[in-house]
């Protein structure tokens, strides 16, 4: 989906050594998707696996073998695939966009997704510091304890009575 601004990490990867480069497994996708024609026009073949849908239980073994998560979205309603990746302990970066900020808070890292230099920088910078990975983790799991859908669906009640209160 192009929200998912899935471009500009293929675009970052191509700014780093092969060497260097990580290897990216991303998630999703339909039949005619653009993307396979993209990793192989940039030849990145060696470097992006695309994996289609998942169940949960194929999405949890991709985060048990992930060193980060990145999202470079252009927008999200929420930001899940954030939270779901600091509950599991994996650092996220991401696109610096205030729904992202509200879910990730100083737990994630965040970088201007409009400029794939700065993803790439950001990207190997956050691989190549275990101790800010390892610091993240924590920040992140702690940060995930934050929210819970009891809460979330309290606070909906709690909105839906106040509605109702006032239209009556």
């Amino acid at each position: 989906m192009p929200h998912k601004n899935v471009d500009v990490l293929l675009d970052a990867l191509e700014l780093i050594p092969v060497g260097n480069r990580p290897r990216v497994v991303v998630t999703g996708g339909r039949d005619g998707d653009p993307l396979p024609s993209a990793v192989m026009a940039r030849g990145l073949e060696d470097s992006v696996e695309i994996v289609g849908w998942l169940s949960d239980d194929e999405l949890d073994a991709l985060y048990r073998q992930a060193s980060i998560v990145v999202l470079p979205t252009r927008f999200e309603g929420f930001g899940l695939p954030v939270l779901e990746a600091m509950e599991r302990g994996i650092p996220v970066l991401c696109s610096d966009l205030p729904v992202l900020r509200e879910v990730g808070g100083d737990a994630a890292c965040y970088v201007d997704t409009t400029n794939a230099a700065a993803v790439a920088d950001e990207l190997i910078d956050l691989l190549d510091d275990h101790e800010q990975r390892a610091e993240r983790a924590v920040a992140g799991r702690a940060r995930a304890r934050l929210f819970s859908w009891a809460r979330t669906a309290a606070i909906t009640a709690e909105t839906l009575r106040a509605v109702a209160n006032e239209g009556g």
